[in-house]
């Protein structure tokens, strides 16, 4: 299986005389080159990107009146190979590029997941290049992989610039042990020099209409529970909005669906902590605690809402039953990431916030 680099995708669209590049597909596959098309523009030596997702006949035509089938490089995103659009668009398409006896194929890339239909098609038709997608990834999440960085690096973009470039989440204050990161949307939204001050500045963000979610990604137990729901009510009798609590990672094939796909209302709180006593898996290099915590980690930047960070305050102890380290850790202390769309990650020692800090 052949790796798409970026550079080498460039490197091939700029010498190989293209006047255009079309992505045939359909829905999430097709949005990411699509934004930044429009975005960025066309870049000098390289072809001009166009995006064809729909079905309508005045709409496919227009795509073929402006990107001449002899001088256009064809991008087929079909994430399972199964899905119509973007396989009557490469039909239509190959056919008037001059099918397999005009070798065709040349001037056309698959993007698609290993074994899917559309591999089988792109290798029988000789396209250029199969370019794989990551099967655990989601269509609508597909924007930085293969998906969204194949058609973009055709059209001229720095791929490797442009994904060093994404927000990185950075300290934002150091307090009691407590390291509190952010990225820079809540770093400007964000004020406040300790902890209290900080958690208040997020709960502030509640307004009416507004709910308010706490995540806990610790062990579910009746203590936990309690110490939960007391913070909880501290927000709900003060804030006086609709709130909630979960234990993840369970909460991800229930109400998740909800914060990541319903109103743009939701205020997020999300604790977790580093395992006193992580259990292997067997027959893989990583740990029980290591997909909780990616499960965690990918959760912190996926909801739907329109602020989630602050303080993580685990209960007055720390956590009980060897959930969580309660001791010193090589972390040098509690870490807590706060972004745009998820909570707070906490690693090392346990850390009550203090007296207050939830009434705030």
């Amino acid at each position: 299986m052949t790796q798409c680099l970026p550079p080498q995708i460039s490197d091939e669209a700029k010498s190989g005389g293209y006047s255009d590049a079309v992505v045939l597909g359909m829905g999430g596959s097709s949005l990411c080159p699509e934004v930044l098309s429009m975005t960025f523009g066309q870049h000098a030596g390289f072809p001009a990107l166009h995006v064809l997702n729909s079905t309508d006949p005045a709409e496919v035509k227009a795509i073929e009146t402006l990107a001449d089938p002899k001088t256009t490089l064809y991008i087929v995103s079909n994430k399972l190979g199964s899905t119509l659009e973007p396989n009557i668009f490469k039909q239509y398409f190959f056919e008037k590029s001059g099918g397999r006896s005009g070798n065709a194929g040349s001037r056309f890339i698959a993007v698609t997941d290993p074994g899917s239909e559309m591999e089988q098609v792109a290798k029988a038709d000789g396209f250029s290049r199969i370019c794989y997608g990551v099967p655990s990834i989601g269509g609508r999440y597909s924007a930085l992989s293969d998906f969204g960085t194949v058609p973009d690096a055709v059209a001229g973009l720095d791929i490797p610039r442009l994904l060093g470039n994404l927000p990185p989440e950075s300290p934002i204050l150091e307090s009691d042990g407590m390291k509190f990161f952010t990225d820079a949307c809540n770093a400007f939204q964000l004020q406040g020099t300790t902890a209290v001050e900080l958690l208040r500045s997020h709960l502030n963000r509640l307004g009416a209409g507004d709910y308010f979610a706490l995540l806990g990604y610790i062990q579910m137990n009746a203590s936990h529970e309690e110490d939960l729901q007391k913070m909880r009510l501290d927000v709900r009798n003060k804030k006086r909005v609709a709130t909630c609590l979960r234990f993840g990672p369970r909460f991800l094939h229930s109400t998740d669906q909800a914060y990541k796909g319903g109103p743009n209302s939701g205020v997020f709180q999300q604790i977790t902590c580093d395992e006193a006593h992580d259990i292997p898996i067997p027959g893989q290099k990583f740990t029980f605690g290591t997909v909780k915590a990616a499960q965690a980690r990918r959760r912190f930047r996926r909801p739907r809402g329109k602020a989630a960070a602050g303080i993580a305050r685990p209960p007055a102890g720390g956590f009980k039953n060897g959930a969580c380290n309660t001791g010193s850790s090589d972390h040098g202390g509690t870490k807590v990431n706060a972004n745009r769309n998820g909570g707070s990650r906490q690693n090392g020692r346990q850390h009550v916030a203090p007296p207050g800090a939830w009434r705030a």
